[in-house]
This record gives C-alpha cells, sequence and structure tokens, in this order.
C-alpha cells in the first residue's frame, strides 16, 4: 500500500494533488486541471446537487470529500440512488461526470497550467500506484549539485530547451507535433556528473518529444538504435501502442554527436526484455 495520503490544498502549499479518472471510451485522459482558468467557474458536487466554484476551491471541495468519503442519498427519475460528491463535470454542464476512478497525482504548484491530462494518466498508469507523487517533484533527483526549491526553475534547463528546441526544429521528433512539448534529455541530467556538466546542456543529448513520450523515454519503454529506429519495450502491451502510437516502424534522425547518448540510453535506461520495473531513471 503506498504510503501517501493526499492533503486538502490550501493557499500557500509548493504541491498540489489532482484526481484522474479512468480514459474516456475515446481513450483520452481526464483529470481536473484548470482547464477555464483559476478564475473559471467549475461544476463539481453530487450529480442531483451540483455546486459552482473557482478553480481552488472545487478542487478542496473534490479532496475534502474524497478523504470524508461523501455520499448521499437522492431520489432521481429512476428510483433512489447513491452519490458521491468527489465528482466534477469535464467541462461544462453538458458533460461528463467524473470522479477520481484512476487515482490521485501529486504535482508541483507552479506546473498545474503546464501539465498535461495524458502524462498524469501516464504517471499513474505506468506505476500501478493509485497514489503517487510525480516525477516532477521527487526531491533532489539529480544529486546536491543540482539541488533547488520546488519554486526555482533550473538555469541550464533554459538554456538545454532552447537549443534543443532550435536543433528539432520545435516539434517532436516522432509525431511532429508543434504542442504540449519537452526537451527530454536522452542520457538523464543525474547520469550527468560534475566534471561532464557540459552533457546536461548539450543540444545532442537532447529530442524534443510530447509529454507522453518524454514520460516514456525517461522510464525506459522506448529508446533508438545508432540509426535512430525507435524501440519499443516488451512493457509495452499491443493496446498502450496504439494508445501512443508506437505500432508502426518509426526513425528518428540523429546527429553522429548523439550517438553516445543513445548508447547510454539503450544500455542503462531502456527495458528491453520484460520487466516488472524500470531499469534506472533519467
Amino acid at each position: 500500500m503506498s504510503p501517501l495520503k493526499i492533503k486538502v490544498y490550501e493557499d500557500g502549499d509548493t504541491t498540489i494533488w489532482i484526481p484522474v479518472s479512468s480514459r474516456s471510451p475515446e481513450k483520452e485522459a481526464r483529470a481536473l486541471l484548470p482547464f477555464a482558468g483559476l478564475k473559471g467557474f467549475y461544476k463539481h458536487g453530487f450529480k442531483a446537487a451540483p455546486e459552482s466554484s473557482s478553480y481552488f476551491k472545487a478542487l478542496a471541495s473534490i479532496q475534502r470529500a474524497y478523504l470524508l468519503r461523501e455520499k448521499k442519498i437522492f431520489r432521481v427519475k429512476m428510483g433512489i440512488e447513491a452519490q458521491r460528491r468527489d465528482a466534477w463535470r469535464h467541462g461544462q454542464s453538458s458533460s461528463s461526470l467524473l470522479s477520481p476512478t484512476l487515482g490521485w497525482v501529486e504535482i508541483p504548484v507552479n506546473k498545474l497550467m503546464d501539465i498535461s491530462q495524458e502524462e498524469l494518466a501516464f504517471e499513474l498508469e505506468s506505476t500501478g500506484e493509485w497514489l503517487v507523487s510525480s516525477k516532477r517533484i521527487q526531491k533532489d533527483p539529480e544529486g546536491p549539485m543540482f539541488r533547488q526549491t520546488f519554486r526555482e526553475d533550473r538555469t541550464f534547463q533554459l538554456e538545454f530547451r532552447a537549443r534543443a528546441l532550435d536543433l528539432w526544429d520545435a516539434k517532436c521528433a516522432l509525431s511532429g507535433a508543434t504542442c504540449a512539448l519537452e526537451a527530454a534529455h536522452i542520457k538523464g541530467v543525474a547520469a550527468c556528473k560534475s566534471d561532464l556538466i557540459a552533457e546536461a546542456i548539450d543540444p545532442f543529448n537532447s529530442i524534443i518529444l510530447n509529454v507522453a513520450l518524454h514520460a516514456l523515454l525517461d522510464s525506459g519503454l522506448i529508446s533508438f538504435t545508432d540509426e535512430g529506429t525507435l524501440l519499443v519495450s516488451d512493457n509495452v502491451n499491443g493496446h498502450d501502442r496504439a494508445v501512443y502510437g508506437l505500432e508502426t516502424p518509426r526513425k528518428v534522425h540523429f546527429h553522429l554527436k548523439a550517438l553516445p547518448y543513445l548508447e547510454y540510453h539503450r544500455n542503462h535506461v531502456f527495458m528491453n526484455t520484460l520487466k516488472p520495473g524500470k531499469r534506472n531513471s533519467l
């Protein structure tokens, strides 16, 4: 059982727990993110007695209802129905009523406007856990050289991203998408020791991916040959290959200077045989 426990959000918190519902019939990820802005209004609560609040108030109400397991009996057209209060509308009044049926993910508050529903769903699906603390807030994942507070951004990361976007023409190397992009390290920052700091900002140690594919790379579920052919781990089943667009052969054109990084990723991160967990983390 996970030792984590969700917390009701209070002003000033550096992290926040986001509820994630199961995927839609079209396999779309669904989570309570501020799609209408932080000051917009969100429908939540019992289906028969809906409430409307600004984002943080709606989220705190759902968190509190979840912790208290709030339910209530209502008389509806079809008879008597027990409804849960930890629910929200995925849009406006005509949209689906959702609950945290997939789980909860803890993320940094300062990443709330940047993170995607797909990334949150992937964090839960890839771990099999009900409560997950996002990799984005793992404390000191990269050693004392890069120790930061949650509110700080790495200055070298900004330089790395700018160089990577320029090298990869600001589009996902696999899907061609031009939105929700992230600059991924092939050889992770944690592996770039103090005497190899240049590797952490080397654009040839980069690949631009959408957030979901970036998570797959970091988890060792995809990698690349020296020729740029996409490798997919046996841990990714047929259904997930289709969801993430990995069912067809793909090839990426890497610079020769990227080859040492690709070799490192294949040897130390990529799960090339079926395993219960990842070998290493970027």
